[in-house]
């Protein structure tokens, strides 16, 4: 008796395609004017068309946020000491004249510091560093995609420096 079973399963997994009530229908799915090609053809077109309008709101969006980004100034530059060594933990801060927004950064173990994404307009920028004293450059402007430099002299003592540009 499990032979005949397993006979029968054989003859299932052999057969499948004349029992599978689908299948017999298969090679008729792509005459022409039937209703499920037609589908299948729509769906198709409408599957291009959409991602071919997602592309191009990625194209002319991405570019213009991309554009955007770019609208901004950056500034970097050194920190030393009396002796001509760079400063390496220096504060820089960068405030902002017209918004009072402020950018903090530190110097590198070189003594350069980098800031970026600044927005254009009057700012003033000071560098400090324990035991030595602050030196302060005020009033000066950053254009759109303006990369400024401005270098620091730090003196030894407690004493503030301020330049006015």
């Amino acid at each position: 008796m499990l032979d005949i079973e397993n006979m029968r399963v054989r003859a299932f997994r052999n057969n499948w395609r004349d029992q599978c009530p689908w299948y017999s229908e298969w090679p008729n799915f792509w005459k022409r004017g039937s209703v499920m090609r037609f589908s299948i053809y729509v769906t198709l077109r409408l599957l291009i068309l959409a991602t071919s309008g997602i592309a191009l709101c990625i194209g002319i969006f991405g570019t213009s946020a991309a554009q955007t980004g770019t609208a901004a100034a950056a500034l970097n530059g050194t920190v030393r000491d009396p002796s001509g060594a760079m400063v390496a933990g220096a504060t820089i801060t960068l405030t902002s004249t017209g918004t009072g927004f402020k950018q903090v950064a530190e110097s590198d173990p070189k003594g350069n510091y980098f800031i970026v994404n600044i927005a254009p307009g009057t700012c003033a920028i000071s560098a400090s560093k324990e035991g030595i004293s602050a030196e302060k450059v005020s009033d000066f402007t950053l254009a759109v995609n303006q990369t400024a430099t401005i270098n620091f002299d730090l003196a030894v003592g407690a004493a503030s420096i301020s330049v006015v540009v």
